[in-house]
């Protein structure tokens, strides 16, 4: 059997795709080498001036008597490639040298001069590049002097005019900022470019479904995400049980329990259950919070949705420690679902919170938002405990209910006559979910102090601050005996 040899393949959608993914990194290298030809150019090059003069070479006798002919015009344009020699000689160099008394050999002041001659003229120029500007155009018109003398000795040509003299610069012909600073940027980006390119080609590591296939020619069985990137990108806001109703919660932690043991009995497939009262004070919301806790500490994931959003009895036993969103913020579309679920520092338990009490619960609670949040609960929760309004109060249970497997009516003990109870089951079993039976709450032989719990306010003024009634004084009375 023959040995496949995989062939190297270059895929140029996906090296450009990979560029594009590192466009920052190429544009970061390329502003870092024009910073650096920047700095180069203005700390380290020292700035060179260039002077320039020019002269004519011509024939005065020629042109005195009109006799120019075209061979006295090739002529002149060969002798112009002579003046070229005589200039550049040693000898004009050496003579500019002792006549301006400068301090350096013939052959540096060769290196700091060049001569240009346009085509077919007879204009010479002569540039010197120093570092100062006025020792530039010193040199320069001594070389155009000397230089002219030495034109007309050699070749007879009596015919040398002054063009323009030689000036002190004002700016550096050396170095040119611009373009260090452009070349600078380009080669930092094709350096980049360029090692980004090699290092992908010649990086023959399986990054893609394709590789296995086409590159090694192998059965491709199966592919699994990377489980790192399907964690939250950002921490989930985070609320605290405070310090009392955690101490309540295991003191009344074996009785919850034997709650949950009962509600696990119901039935199977019973995840959302609603929890509602016949009117406030009863301590709906705490129980709500304390079996939430049984599910989440008997290892279930647990969700407590805070939907009595007219006044909220958990926003006082949950302290949040970051920004939190909350439950109407979710259903009026102001957040998503991820930002209106907060984790706690008890294992398994999540709480969504009430969040800013809104003008219309009611209608929030029958949107479309609502039937999402507990579809999408429902799958990601083992358990959904739903803390609802009193249903003697107003509808919201049973509309929650509707969309919740089954429900719970929490009532106090000494505190709500029987045939309200009945009314109340009656209303929440037109819900069609199924109604699993009443917690009786705060039962004197059960524990001596179990705590306060949420006031509503002055009952018909449901979710409205105001002096207590006179029912709610005296059950308080009968409570602190």
């Amino acid at each position: 059997m023959k040995e496949q040899n995989p062939s190297m393949e270059i895929d140029v959608l996906l090296l450009l795709k990979k560029l594009w993914s590192k466009k920052f990194l190429i544009t970061l290298v390329a502003v870092f080498f024009a910073t650096i030809a920047l700095l180069v150019s203005l700390f380290l090059i020292k700035p060179t001036y260039t002077s320039t003069t020019s002269f004519y070479v011509g024939n005065q006798k020629a042109a005195a008597e009109n006799a120019l002919t075209a061979q006295d015009l090739q002529a002149g344009s060969y002798l112009v490639k002579d003046y070229k020699e005589i200039i550049t000689s040693k000898d004009v160099s050496q003579q500019v040298i002792d006549e301006e008394k400068l301090t350096m050999s013939a052959e540096e002041l060769l290196e700091k001069m060049t001569v240009d001659i346009p085509v077919d003229t007879r204009i010479i120029s002569i540039n010197v590049e120093d570092g100062d500007p006025r020792e530039a155009a010193r040199i320069a018109n001594a070389l155009r002097v000397v230089s002219s003398e030495k034109i007309k000795a050699v070749t007879k040509v009596d015919n040398v005019e002054e063009v323009d003299p030689a000036e002190a610069p004002t700016e550096p012909s050396s170095p040119n900022i611009k373009r260090n600073v452009a070349l600078g940027f380009l080669i930092g980006g094709f350096l980049a470019v360029a090692t980004i390119l090699v290092r992908e080609v010649l990086d023959d590591r399986i990054k893609r479904p394709e590789d296995i296939e086409e590159v090694l020619g192998l059965p491709l069985i199966g592919v699994v995400p990377n489980t790192d990137k399907l964690k939250y990108e950002k921490k989930m806001p985070q609320l605290e049980l405070v310090r009392n109703k955690a101490l309540l919660a295991k003191k009344v932690e074996e009785y919850f329990n034997s709650i949950r043991t009962n509600i696990q009995f119901s039935g199977a497939g019973l995840k959302t259950i609603v929890l509602t009262s016949v009117q406030p004070g009863e301590g709906k919301s705490t129980t709500a919070a304390n079996l939430a806790i049984s599910f989440a500490r008997a290892g279930y994931r647990t969700l407590l949705i805070d939907a009595d959003v007219r006044n909220s009895v958990i926003s006082g036993t949950f302290k949040p420690t970051t920004r939190i969103q909350g439950l109407t913020a979710f259903l009026s579309g102001n957040c998503e679902l991820s930002d209106a679920i907060c984790d706690t520092n008890v294992e398994d338990l999540y709480v969504i919170p009430s969040g800013h009490v809104p003008p219309n619960p009611t209608s929030l609670l029958q949107n479309a938002n609502f039937d999402a949040l507990m579809s999408t609960a429902k799958q990601l929760y083992d358990y959904v405990i739903v803390d609802s309004p009193p249903i003697g109060l107003v509808i919201d249970s049973a509309i929650i209910a509707q969309r919740c497997d089954a429900s719970i009516i929490v009532t106090e003990a000494n505190g709500v006559k029987r045939r309200f109870v009945q009314k109340a089951k009656e209303q929440m079993e037109q819900s069609h979910a199924q109604f699993l039976g009443v917690i009786l709450n705060k039962v004197d032989n059960t524990l001596d102090s179990y705590g306060t719990y949420g006031q509503y306010g002055e009952y018909g003024q449901y979710g409205k601050t105001g002096k207590k009634t006179k029912e709610a004084k005296s059950k308080n009375r009968r409570n602190k005996k």
